[in-house]
């Protein structure tokens, strides 16, 4: 049953035969006032269920992770604020202030160096080579370098002036 503007279509399962449905009926009315619901067939109740459970397995893990986040802020000010304060303290105790102060910028600048570190891989050709060759074994790095790739061509080369050579040597067989 399918209804569109104001009406009402049958479809027959057994010969697809389409419909129109009598619109003098009382039912009529009310099944355009009640639409029936969409059913969804067992596969895509399958795969809403999957994008469900997928989404809510995302969505788990972001707040897990905001969580973790905040805690390390908050740790990390906690860190900051008991360096003050231990600074005012040994600061009144008769300790140079100035050597405080430079401890606290010292570890101010290794968490600051550890949070500006950018990590990068070099992905000239040589650097390439040398991380296959320390991964992989001598065999099987040959297969993954460019090297291989160029000796294949060679060795190409080489076969193909090898038939070159024996199709003329055929010919000129053929002629004599």
């Amino acid at each position: 049953m399918k209804i569109r503007k104001e009406c009402i279509l049958l479809k027959c399962k057994a010969c697809g035969a389409v419909s129109d449905v009598d619109m003098r009926h009382k039912v009529n009315t009310f099944i355009l006032k009640n639409p029936p619901e969409n059913k969804l067939s067992k596969e895509e109740k399958r795969l809403k269920k999957a994008e469900e459970d997928r989404m809510r397995d995302a969505h788990e893990l972001s707040e897990k992770k905001e969580k973790k986040d905040k805690k390390d802020k908050k740790d990390k000010k906690d860190k900051k604020k008991k360096s003050k304060s231990a600074e005012g303290e040994t600061a009144e105790n008769g300790v140079d202030k100035n050597e405080d102060a430079d401890a606290a910028d010292a570890d101010e600048a290794d968490e600051s160096d550890e949070d500006e570190v950018v990590w990068m891989t070099d992905v000239s050709a040589e650097a390439v080579a040398a991380r296959a060759a320390e991964q992989l074994t001598a065999a099987t790095a040959a297969l993954v370098t460019q090297g291989n790739i160029e000796a294949e061509k060679a060795e190409a080369k080489k076969r193909a002036k090898a038939e070159a050579k024996k199709k003329a040597e055929e010919e000129a067989k053929r002629r004599a």
